[in-house]
């Protein structure tokens, strides 16, 4: 257990260091949202990665998947799938879809590693001075191989959730700060499937192309 403990603190150090190496100056934090990133239509390409740490959902005795650490790797392609919506409410705001691949490295209780791809939904709010909070929902399907007693390996699905918040530094380009909660399983197909849940801190960034 403590050394469980001194690797989630390595971690969350690790992820606290590089927020500090991405984050823009004060500088660039001024830059204001542009509005035509969320055009109908206009694509982008981004990257997000942090750390995940394994939890035990409610009503489960625990075993090795609460044990899981994990880095996971998040490459993105999304479009615009509306224009701005909600005119000057303070829902106001728009929907995009991210294609995205799936690379989970595991290094705890047992070395291991993960890969596949899915879909999120993301709505972005457009109602908030200076930044861009954001809400998004997703799933996919990958390929397990963790070696967990809890978890069977092979193919498995992925159900994703979180929030976040993005500003930009230049006209296309935008950084994220972000927490995802990912649901690993095989719905059943095999045994054992506990399912393994982690709570992922994340950074991000995304470039935006000009349409």
């Amino acid at each position: 257990m403590q050394a469980r403990h001194r690797r989630i603190r390595a971690a969350l150090f690790a992820c606290v260091v590089l927020a500090a190496l991405v984050a823009p100056p004060e500088r660039a934090r001024a830059v204001d949202p542009n509005p035509a990133v969320f055009d109908l239509g206009r694509m982008s390409l981004g990257f997000f990665s942090g750390a995940g740490f394994g939890f035990a959902r409610p009503g489960y005795a625990g075993g090795e998947t609460d044990e899981v650490l994990l880095v996971p790797f998040y490459p993105q392609l999304g479009i615009g799938i509306s224009g701005p919506l909600g005119g000057e409410a303070w829902y106001a705001g728009a929907f995009e879809m991210m294609l995205e691949g799936t690379f989970l490295v595991n290094t705890s209780p047992r070395s291991g590693f993960a890969g596949g791809g899915g879909v999120l939904f993301r709505y972005d709010f457009l109602s908030v001075p200076h930044v861009v909070p954001y809400a998004e929902l997703g799933g996919g399907m990958l390929d397990l191989e963790f070696d967990l007693n809890d978890q069977r390996d092979g193919f498995n699905f992925s159900l994703d959730g979180g929030l976040g918040i993005r500003w930009f530094i230049d006209a296309n380009t935008v950084l994220s700060l972000a927490y995802r909660w990912q649901h690993l399983s095989n719905a059943g197909t095999a045994l054992p499937n506990d399912g393994i849940d982690t709570h992922q801190p994340l950074l991000g960034i995304s470039y935006y192309f000009d349409s």
